[in-house]
């Protein structure tokens, strides 16, 4: 758990003491459906992303961490279009946060059609603080009383690699950094089924993210170990 001014760092999420919120950053629920039409996978989407959830949360409670609110950064489901299969999951993980917690849910890029019961907001401001998804940006989120811009969307990962360039592995990471006068912390994508986007893959869509992939260079890679975050040092430094 690496413990910074606002929030800490805990598992794939990022928990803020001040506003008693967990953020949580692309779950893409009905990934595994798409699949299915596919090939045959075992995978449990649903259930496996509930029980990653669940593991969190009680590691919060134990260690004395209250939680009042659960934001969830966008792309909530993955399908563009809509699909009943893949909105049955998503219903089944906001019934299971729901009945301890408040759940407030960002329209991300994925989320484009209306599922019952879910009031999407483009954004979400407490204190100084912004919540957005991340490719889209809001007038709001530049106010000048904003100091800390959380987001997600990017998915971003690192590819650790070997001096003799052999063994290459890929994480997920947290990036930290500043832009437009702001603090910035992009989350990973706490979807399992996928590392998420290098830095490479990022430079190669430049208009992806409302923050330019050459402004990412700058960022400190924070890369999640259990509850643990381990700091790589800066994005440019390593590729």
């Amino acid at each position: 758990m690496a413990k910074k001014e606002k929030y800490e760092l805990i598992g794939k999420c990022a928990y803020f003491p001040g506003l008693k919120a967990l953020a949580i950053g692309d779950l893409h629920l009905g990934y595994e459906t798409m699949l299915k039409k596919q090939i045959s996978i075992p995978f449990n989407q649903t259930k496996r992303t509930m029980e990653e959830l669940k593991k969190i949360l009680d590691y919060l409670a134990e260690n004395k961490k209250d939680v009042k609110k659960i934001i969830l950064l966008g792309d909530i489901k993955h399908y563009f279009s809509f699909n009943l299969e893949e909105e049955n999951s998503v219903n089944k993980v906001l019934e299971f946060l729901r009945k301890y917690w408040k759940v407030i849910c960002i329209r991300g890029n994925h989320d484009r059609m209306k599922i019952a019961g879910i009031n999407f907001q483009d954004y979400y401001i407490e204190r100084d603080m912004a919540f957005i998804h991340g490719h889209k940006a809001f007038p709001e989120i530049y106010d000048k009383n904003i100091n800390l811009i959380v987001m997600s969307h990017v998915h971003p990962t690192v590819v650790l690699r070997e001096k003799q360039g052999v063994k290459a592995e890929k994480y997920k990471c947290f990036l930290e950094g500043n832009w437009k006068g702001k603090k910035v912390l992009i989350l990973p994508s706490f979807f399992g089924m996928s590392e998420g986007s290098s830095f490479e893959d990022i430079e190669d869509e430049e208009n992806f993210s409302i923050i330019p992939s050459s402004e990412l260079e700058s960022f400190e890679v924070l890369v999640p170990h259990k509850f643990e975050v381990l700091s790589f040092g800066r994005m440019k430094d390593l590729n």
